[in-house]
């Protein structure tokens, strides 16, 4: 493989994966975040999992854009609501747009919709601005992030650091004996 994308917005374990290969890897989240801040000043997720809030704003202060972030919100719908728009999406449209303007009457001139079966809806329905606001194609965003990674690692050998506990390649003994521990060595011969 070329790359590795891990296409889920809370990007769990994607500084423990970039440690442990050498290819590139990218996270929806964090792709969708840095090309959000490419595109305006500040940035708002709208989630159809409300819980996922907190670990959404930790997600861009460890990335450095807390200062640039205004939050991560509960749409007003949820995963089986999405599913269903597929069907019949007008409803749900209206309802994202009405989450929308409310993010931007915050002071939000980014949009990033959170889960990727939403950002896909979105697409296929031409959903890329709310009034005047860009709504992020965070899946579109992911798998530029992932090519434009490899054509960087291709064309000048750029590569992740190696310093420090979360990017410091671990010893090659060490991932086998805790691939060993959870009984994992018929998934990791050799």
């Amino acid at each position: 493989y070329d790359a590795y994308a891990i296409m889920s917005i809370p990007v769990p374990a994607l500084r423990e994966t970039r440690s442990v290969i050498d290819i590139p890897v990218v996270g929806y989240g964090e792709s969708a975040m840095l090309t959000a801040r490419m595109l305006g000043e500040r940035m708002g997720v709208l989630l159809f999992i409300e819980e996922m809030a907190p670990q959404i704003e930790e997600n861009a202060a460890r990335i450095g854009l807390a200062g640039r972030f205004a939050g991560a919100r509960y749409v007003g719908f949820g995963f089986n609501d999405v599913l269903k728009a597929y069907e019949e999406p007008q409803s749900l449209l209206e309802r994202f747009n009405a989450a929308a303007r409310a993010l931007i009457q915050d002071g939000v001139d980014v949009i990033i919709p959170g889960e990727a079966p939403l950002c896909a809806l979105l697409a296929r329905h031409g959903v890329n601005r709310v009034d005047d606001v860009p709504v992020v194609d965070a899946l579109g965003a992911t798998i530029k992030m992932a090519e434009t990674m490899v054509d960087l690692r291709r064309s000048s050998g750029l590569s992740p650091a190696r310093r420090g506990y979360f990017l410091e390649k671990p010893p090659r003994d060490r991932v086998k004996e805790l691939i060993a521990f959870y009984g994992m060595n018929h998934l990791f011969p050799g």
